[in-house]
C-alpha cells in the first residue's frame, strides 16, 4: 500500500553524484558489527562487497536500506544528507534490496506478487501497465510463467522474482545479498549479464557475495570487510583471485 502511493513517471532518474557512507557504525550490545565505515557507491558500477561470515557486510547494507537504525554516521545521496529511518524511506530515495530470506507470498501467482510491489495500483486495472509488471521478469527469466504459483517454483526462480520486484520499483541502487547462492550456473550467468545491463543504464549495484565467480563476472570494484571494518577498496581488475 505504501508503495502504491508513489506514481510511476517513466524511466528512473539516475543518481549521478556518488552515494556516500561516512562513519557508519552499528552496535549490538558489546559487539560492534559495523565500525566507522566510509564507502562510496558510484553510478554505473557494480561493487562487490566481500568478507567472511560475520564481517558486517549484510548489516552495512541493511543500515543503508533503513532496515536497521544507525548508531553513528551519515548517509549522503546526491550531495545531501539522507534520513532513511525505514525501508519505505529508502525505496522512496531509490534504494532497493533483495534479501537472502525471500519475501514472496507462496500461495499467490508470480504476477500477483509483482503487482503487490508495483508502485502504481492502477496497474491492476490497466492492461498496458499490467504487461509492464512482468516485463523485467521476462527479460531476467523468460522461462518463468507469471501465472504459476510461487510455491510451485524452484528456489532459484524465487530469487529472480524478488529481483524483478525491486526493479519494478525503479530502484537506482540495487543491493543483492548473496544473489547467486541458490541459482544454477545457467541462472547465475543470466543474472550476471542482467547486473551488467543495470550498471550500463547508470544504476548502482552492490553484490554481497562469497563467490569469486560473481566478482570475476560482473564487478567493477571490490570492497572487503573484516570484523566490522572496511579493510580494502580497489578496482576488481587490480586484485587477483
Amino acid at each position: 500500500a505504501a508503495a502504491g502511493k508513489r506514481r510511476r513517471t517513466g524511466p528512473p532518474r539516475i543518481m549521478a553524484a556518488p552515494l556516500r557512507l561516512q562513519g557508519i557504525t552499528k552496535r549490538f550490545g558489546a559487539l560492534t558489527a559495523v565500525d566507522g565505515v566510509d564507502l562510496e557507491i558510484r553510478a554505473g558500477e557494480v561493487l562487490a562487497l566481500l568478507g567472511e561470515n560475520g564481517a558486517g557486510k549484510s548489516t552495512l547494507m541493511k543500515l543503508l536500506y533503513g532496515f536497521l537504525p544507525l548508531d553513528a554516521g551519515r548517509i549522503e545521496i546526491e550531495g545531501r544528507p539522507a534520513q532513511l529511518p525505514d525501508p519505505r524511506a529508502a525505496m522512496a530515495a531509490g534504494i532497493g534490496m533483495v534479501f537472502q530470506n525471500f519475501t514472496l507470498i507462496p500461495a499467490l501467482s508470480v504476477r500477483d506478487n509483482l503487482r503487490l510491489a508495483w508502485p502504481d495500483p492502477a496497474a491492476w486495472r490497466n492492461r498496458r501497465e499490467d504487461a509492464a509488471v512482468v516485463e523485467r521478469l521476462h527479460r531476467l527469466a523468460p522461462g518463468i510463467d507469471p501465472e504459476r504459483r510461487v510455491a510451485d517454483l524452484p528456489v532459484g526462480a524465487w530469487q529472480l522474482v524478488e529481483l524483478a520486484k525491486v526493479l519494478n520499483q525503479d530502484a537506482r541502487l540495487v543491493i543483492l545479498d548473496e544473489p547467486s547462492s541458490v541459482l544454477t550456473p545457467q541462472e547465475a550467468a543470466a543474472l550476471h549479464g542482467f547486473v551488467r545491463d543495470l550498471a550500463a543504464e547508470g544504476r548502482r549495484v552492490v553484490i554481497i557475495t562469497h563467490k569469486l565467480a560473481d566478482v570475476a563476472a560482473c564487478a567493477d570494484r571490490v570492497a572487503v570487510m573484516r570484523r566490522g571494518r572496511l579493510v580494502d577498496v580497489a578496482a576488481a581488475a587490480d586484485r587477483s583471485e
